[in-house]
């Protein structure tokens, strides 16, 4: 005998579980188009959210299921510190939903986040975009189009490559280092008004230059050409992955506009047989592109902390201290120096111990319960929509996403009403970050040092090489005859007061 357990939706389609009482077994069944559409329109996703019971697709993944978040998925993805995660999403503006990627750079579940069609100008102070635990590269173009960004997890050093982007489309170049690996990442948006054939010419200029120098590349994207259609434009993209032993490692669709699917957002890379995972994940966050990502073995990466060592003086009291000090280290002690610290710290360590804090990553200030809730539901409401295209649904989904953009300006409005009653109090301190690019409190600015091909990030490193540049500077040996000061009392009678 068996009994439905629970509805599960997989990369694959739809399908149901149920389990035979008899055996102890599950048997899996997949649901046709009809009663998929048919399932999906009626049922409540939020029933099995607490649900243990999960099904292995082909990827092992749920990642278009309502009852599972894009962010759980993402947590899914991320099993090792040892690949490099790399996405991309074309966000169709991301002035306000920049919130809504809070969770990504607070768990730092991604190491590559590019984002296109930000639809930023210079108005927009970065301080605005820029997120604890991840370094920013951006390069604006209008404020109604174009505009890409891309974050990298400053646990990887990294730096611009100007030389290597495109002045024909916008493009971003960012090196990546791990160890002795070095990766080119090019994060490219085609308008729609730049012809193929100047768009194919100068990314071929581009990629000769980039192997000159680097063996990993990887290029991701919105090139507004649908591979999934035949056309001239489609076999002027494949001619040219073909020459420089390139592939596309997305093989499903990436915009659903209407009725209608196209793959036109794609990550080209020559690691083609290196690639662990890559994939194409619905987000509801942007209107119609899906996240694209692919995962890289081979780049292993140092957890990089913030932590601060201090004291606390919770149980503090000095009489105690004071005391304790004179007992172990009377007056007329006459120990060693090193006897004498390890005693002192030894009392200190008693009434003043040692704690270590991590620090937190810091998210938008005015983040709430409600707002992080209505992110959630428009997640899932969007993921419905994209399955179940019925009129009832989409209309769902606009509204809650009016409601999340409603919500964001309420609670950034009752912020700023708050923090800035009293003008004198810190008023300057509260507005600056989304005004002005000048920040003190901004972690993203970390220590990075070019030595010869090497990206050095260790700061005692750092300070080390330094110390040993500026100490053998002048160290030159002082001739016994005195022909430097001969030579210094000359430059004096030449000078012409």
């Amino acid at each position: 005998m068996c009994s439905v357990q629970e509805l599960v939706c997989c990369e694959n389609g739809h399908y149901t579980t149920e389990k035979d009482s008899v055996n102890e077994t599950y048997i899996v069944t997949k649901l046709t188009h009809s009663e998929e559409e048919e399932v999906c329109c009626s049922t409540n996703f939020n029933d099995h959210k607490n649900s243990d019971t999960s099904f292995e697709s082909d990827k092992s993944l749920l990642s278009h299921s309502e009852c599972y978040s894009f962010i759980d998925t993402l947590q899914a993805l991320r099993k090792s510190n040892d690949e490099l995660f790399i996405t991309y999403i074309n966000v169709n503006s991301i002035r306000h939903k920049i919130v809504e990627f809070e969770d990504i750079f607070y768990s730092k579940l991604v190491d590559v986040f590019a984002v296109a069609e930000t639809k930023l100008c210079n108005d927009f102070s970065d301080n605005i975009f820029k997120r604890s635990g991840f370094r920013l590269y951006h390069k604006d173009y209008k404020h109604n189009e174009g505009g890409l960004m891309m974050y990298v997890n400053t646990d990887y050093p990294s730096r611009r490559m100007n030389d290597l982007e495109s002045s024909v489309f916008e493009s971003i170049a960012v090196e990546v280092i791990s160890g002795k690996e070095k990766i080119l990442l090019l994060s490219i948006y085609r308008n729609a008004k730049i012809s193929v054939n100047s768009f194919i010419a100068d990314i071929e200029k581009i990629t000769e230059k980039a192997l000159q120098k680097y063996s990993k590349i990887v290029y991701m994207g919105d090139f507004n050409i649908n591979i999934l259609c035949e056309s001239a434009d489609k076999h002027k993209l494949l001619d040219f992955c073909d020459s420089f032993d390139m592939e596309n490692v997305i093989n499903e669709p990436t915009c659903h506009m209407g009725e209608s699917e196209s793959l036109i957002d794609m990550i080209i890379t020559n690691l083609g047989d290196y690639v662990k995972k890559s994939g194409a994940l619905d987000n509801g966050i942007s209107d119609m592109h899906r996240l694209i990502y692919v995962m890289i073995p081979g780049f292993s990466r140092e957890l990089c902390k913030s932590k601060i060592v201090y004291r606390t003086y919770k149980n503090f009291n000095e009489l105690d201290f004071c005391n304790e000090i004179s007992q172990v280290i009377p007056e007329n002690y006459t120990g060693s120096i090193d006897d004498f610290v390890m005693k002192f710290r030894q009392v200190c360590d008693k009434h003043a111990p040692v704690k270590t804090k991590y620090i937190k990553q810091m998210q938008v200030p005015y983040m709430n319960g409600e707002l992080r809730r209505a992110i959630a539901r428009k997640s899932m409401l969007r993921h419905k929509s994209v399955r179940c295209k019925s009129k009832e649904n989409i209309e769902k989904s606009r509204k809650q996403r009016n409601l999340v953009t409603c919500l964001k300006r309420i609670s950034m409005n009752k912020y700023f009403a708050e923090k800035c009653k009293n003008v004198n109090n810190n008023f300057w301190d509260i507005v600056k970050p989304f005004l002005s690019n000048k920040s003190t409190t901004n972690q993203q600015d970390d220590v990075l040092l070019l030595e010869g091909e090497n990206i050095i990030t260790d700061k005692k490193t750092v300070c080390n090489i330094f110390n040993d540049h500026f100490t053998g500077l002048y160290d030159v040996e002082v001739s016994s005859s005195d022909d430097s000061l001969e030579f210094f009392i000359d430059c004096l009678e030449n000078i012409n007061l």
